[in-house]
């Protein structure tokens, strides 16, 4: 089942708990940064070691309005449900073989 959300993206439920972004904005295919609208950005590849840390950091300093978007080289599933666990929402886009975006946000 697909769903268009505000700015016009196309998504699809995940099973854990968040939605696959599966065209951008305007119903055009997905653009190398499907989440350029986030207020913050952090890229877990260019971190040395467990990145983990440094998202909880990223996410603490979130005003309630505001969105992180995630980049990495994979898609963090084990993250999902400790997102939900803390009261976050996230959304999550996959942009290219190699590369994962999860705009994450306050539920």
């Amino acid at each position: 089942m697909f769903e268009r959300i505000a700015g016009g993206r196309t998504t699809r439920p995940n099973d854990f708990g968040g939605n696959y972004i599966t065209t951008g904005r305007h119903g055009r295919s997905m653009s190398p940064d499907p989440f350029d609208d986030a207020d913050e950005r952090l890229d877990a590849r260019e971190i040395d070691g467990e990145p983990f840390g440094d998202i909880v950091a990223a996410l603490d300093g979130l005003d309630d309005d505001e969105s992180l978007c995630l980049v990495n080289s994979f898609e963090p599933v084990p993250l999902y449900d400790v997102l939900a666990e803390r009261g976050y929402a996230h959304e999550t886009a996959n942009p290219t073989d190699d590369e994962w975006h999860v705009e994450i946000t306050r539920a």
